[in-house]
């Protein structure tokens, strides 16, 4: 891939696709976790609809905590992606973004590990392990649309991926969200 000028139109681009895909991927972990409590109540707890009533505090704080992950984790494991491609001679290779992005989100769990060390707070190893499962879950794919939207800066192409991520993610989320719950009501009709 020839280099590109880091303009601040593509450097826009590349963030605000990102973040876009970052929320879209909270709102697939948001669904999950939802499912999760639908399917397994703790005794006390009220109903899981309610949540449905925090989703318009949920959207900016995802927007935020995307744009946050963006900065902090996606562009610098771009920014590797592209040092370690060209020095081996593969700038263009897909795999480098996601191997990358995977290694820089064990940083924040290291750090975390390590700042807990001297108050001897440190948890089990598998704690370490899922966090940084569920960290590396979001930037990864980030990295790969952080890509995407820089080649397509490199090939002049209109850089409109945002309204494209946000209206099939957030599409995707639905359908998959109204897939469960119309197969759980057929199953729970079945055995009643």
């Amino acid at each position: 891939m020839t280099e590109v000028k880091s303009d601040g139109a593509t450097r826009r681009s590349v963030i605000a696709v990102t973040t876009t895909g970052l929320v879209v991927g909270m709102a697939f972990l948001a669904e999950l976790l939802w499912l999760w409590g639908v399917t397994h109540p703790a005794p006390e707890d009220d109903s899981p609809a309610l949540a449905l009533f925090a989703l318009p505090l949920f959207v900016p704080c995802a927007f935020l905590l995307a744009l946050a992950l963006t900065v902090a984790l996606v562009l610098p494991s771009l920014w590797c992606a592209r040092r370690v491609g060209a020095r081996t001679g593969r700038e263009d290779a897909w795999w480098w973004p996601p191997l990358l992005g995977a290694a820089v989100s064990a940083g924040p769990v290291a750090l975390t590990g390590l700042a807990a060390l001297p108050a001897g707070a440190v948890a089990a190893p598998e704690v370490y392990l899922v966090w940084w499962g569920l960290i590396a879950a979001l930037v990864v794919p980030g990295t790969l649309l952080a890509r995407l939207a820089r080649r397509r800066a490199v090939e002049g192409r209109p850089l409109r991926a945002v309204r494209t991520v946000l209206g099939r993610g957030i599409g995707a989320v639905v359908v998959s969200f109204v897939a469960v719950l119309g197969g759980a009501t057929v199953v729970a009709a079945l055995l009643n």
